[in-house]
């Protein structure tokens, strides 16, 4: 009979500690899927800052070489970078 009291004390026990848990497992789950979707826009924000350092070089050797060719490199290069940079700031909304 002691022990029976011991087990249905434990199981009374045990129920907050099983709500508490479920919750922390969902607001981990959550958390990750935040932290993913964070992790996909920083990926698209960090391509487009690429891009558009590879562009501002393209600008600058343009001007070095006078070449008309690589400023519209450069310009395309620019609008694929705020392409990115346009995607990632909205894929993070």
């Amino acid at each position: 009979q002691k022990l029976q009291a011991i087990a249905t004390k434990e199981q009374n026990d045990a129920k907050p500690i099983l709500k508490n848990a479920q919750r922390y497992e969902r607001n981990a789950t959550d958390a990750e899927e935040h932290s993913e979707r964070a992790l996909r826009a920083f990926e698209r924000l960090e391509a487009a800052v690429t891009l558009l350092e590879v562009s501002i070089v393209f600008v600058s050797i343009s001007a070095l070489v006078r070449s008309q060719m690589l400023l519209i490199i450069a310009g395309g290069v620019a609008a694929i970078g705020c392409i990115f940079l346009i995607l990632g700031v909205l894929y993070h909304l």
